[in-house]
């Protein structure tokens, strides 16, 4: 008897409550299937972007990088300081290629165990006929095609920053070719890796920070990582004749936001241990077989926005690098989408809740100066209800983030 009037009990509550649930699980449902489809065509990035936003004046702090054990694939970054460049370079621009030659020398060829993969972040193509230092460029030129043909290290190049006129992007493009060709001379490396190629600086970013890699475009970080030998390289375009090299003329070079497939960085990259972020002109022995990215770090001249703070654009070449070998593992459609459901579905009963406990002081609100302040009072708990719930949901999204979840 009692077990029928329990079951009489719960279906009558089923039945009361049911329409009130199919509304919200529908709203649930759409809201839920709207992400899905906004994630896929990629137009959520903004609204990530602002989640991290909200909180990054809290100062998001990064993973913490390892100490030990560090795997011997992780990137090294060497990386010419303020200082170097107050003394040693001058601050004079272009770099001063005979010191360039000294340093690159000293860590490959002058070297006795070499690293396996030197990724060059700077721009080391000859300028005007009247540039500064353009006589060390033959000292710098013959050293990078030496250590192509001599060497076991992999050289990957940084395309030249887009010039606007015509004269000198031929210079450039007349570099690049000699260059590419010395690439070709030798046998190529272990899974036919060419010893010296060519790849793009610019990196995308959403809504001005660094959150993904392009994997449909050719990199430093892609290349240096072996991401997809159908990319289309610079060398191969470069050997399709100088009409078709549009990276090297300012009014048409691409851009990687026009590249689909943006992936996720990985923010362990971001979060590299001081031991591998060292000055160029004192680089750190047990290079050998490592790959070592080598940028500026002075002035604000190649910095980049990420959720941690700036860093050098170099870093996050070498993240992109991490990336690509260790790369972020989203959730499952299939754990996520009902999870949003479930969450669409408790804020529903939430809300309806509370509004609800609005509405009836509203309808009482015209019998006295008490009844009206109360139900002023549950309009205003609404609304900050739903802005507490809006900031909530940003914040525990930002603080997923430095665990490659958002």
């Amino acid at each position: 008897m009692f077990g029928n009037t329990l079951l009489e009990t719960l279906r009558r509550m089923i039945a009361a409550l049911w329409p009130h649930t199919r509304h919200h699980l529908l709203v649930a449902l759409l809201v839920a299937s709207a992400a899905v489809v906004l994630k896929y065509w990629g137009l959520l990035g903004v609204l990530e972007v602002a989640s991290l936003r909200v909180v990054m004046q809290a100062q998001l702090a990064p993973p913490p990088a390892p100490a030990n054990d560090v795997p011997a694939w992780h990137p090294v970054v060497l990386l010419i300081t303020d200082e170097m460049y107050e003394t040693h370079l001058g601050e004079a621009s272009p770099l001063n290629r005979e010191k360039l030659a000294e340093w690159l020398h000293k860590i490959t060829l002058g070297a006795p165990a070499p690293p396996a993969t030197l990724v060059i972040d700077l721009d080391l193509s000859p300028g005007p006929e009247a540039a500064t230092y353009r006589p060390g460029q033959q000292r710098l030129d013959a050293l990078l095609a030496q250590i192509a043909a001599q060497g076991s290290t992999r050289l990957i190049l940084m395309v030249p920053f887009p010039v606007a006129t015509s004269a000198l992007a031929e210079v450039k493009f007349n570099w690049m070719a000699a260059l590419c060709e010395e690439g070709k001379k030798k046998p190529a490396l272990p899974g036919g890796r060419p010893r010296l190629e060519f790849a793009h600086a610019e990196a995308p970013v959403t809504a001005g920070l660094a959150l993904r890699y392009a994997r449909g475009w050719y990199s430093l970080g892609v290349a240096a990582a072996d991401h997809d030998a159908s990319i289309e390289r610079p060398c191969d375009v470069v050997a399709k004749g100088r009409e078709k090299t549009l990276f090297l003329r300012r009014q048409s070079a691409p851009s990687p936001a026009s590249v689909v497939g943006l992936m996720p960085i990985n923010v362990r990259g971001l979060a590299l241990p001081e031991a591998a972020l060292v000055a160029l002109d004192n680089p750190p022995t047990g290079l050998a077989g490592r790959t070592v990215f080598v940028g500026a770090a002075y002035g604000q001249r190649d910095v980049v926005a990420t959720p941690f703070g700036l860093r050098n654009g170099v870093e996050v070449h070498a993240a992109t690098y991490f990336s690509v070998r260790e790369p972020v593992r989203p959730l499952s459609e299939w754990i996520g989408f009902p999870l949003e459901v479930a969450l669409g579905l408790a804020l529903g009963f939430l809300f309806a809740w509370s509004w609800g406990v609005y509405e009836k002081a509203a309808r009482a609100s015209g019998t006295g100066l008490l009844a009206y302040t109360r139900a002023r009072g549950w309009l205003l708990l609404n609304l900050a209800l739903a802005a507490a719930v809006c900031y909530g949901a940003l914040v525990v999204s930002a603080r997923l983030f430095p665990h490659n979840q958002s």
